[in-house]
């Protein structure tokens, strides 16, 4: 009977060690994707932002395509971007929301935005789709 309970606290114990390490896991994998996004914008590699774009992408009411035109007029406006302080809700094991802090700089100014907020926030809501995490928007179902 010891033995018995000492095999279901050990299962109990490992279950939940395999939760919190899948959890960290996709935590990581959104804050490296942010990563990507920054460096490819940095690169001027559109393609490689939209790559980390769900295609139902649905934001405010701006789909893909429009958000591809606002990332080719950030682009233009501005020469580097920098998200610094991550920090990732995993919602479920699906939909993640990411909180950070987005700053755009050029040689005359620099915005900085906390991320998600109502007139931006199009890098913050994530879903897992096809065994991977992509920015789908605050609209996506």
């Amino acid at each position: 009977m010891i033995k018995l309970g000492f095999v279901l606290i050990l299962f109990v114990v490992l279950s939940c060690s395999d939760i919190s390490s899948s959890e960290e896991e996709n935590k990581v994998i959104i804050e490296q994707t942010l990563t990507d996004i920054s460096i490819a914008f940095n690169f001027d590699d559109l393609s490689g932002i939209m790559d980390r774009y769900h295609p139902d992408f649905l934001h405010n009411g701006n789909d893909w395509n429009d958000e591809e035109f606002i990332w080719e007029g950030r682009m233009i406006e501005y020469l580097e971007m920098e998200i610094t302080d991550v920090e990732i809700d995993l919602i479920s094991s699906s939909r993640a929301t990411a909180e950070f802090i987005l700053t755009f700089r050029n040689s005359e100014t620099e915005v900085i935005w906390n991320e998600p907020s109502e007139e931006n926030g199009d890098l913050s809501y994530f879903s897992y789709v096809n065994s991977e995490w992509k920015i789908s928007g605050n609209q996506i179902e």
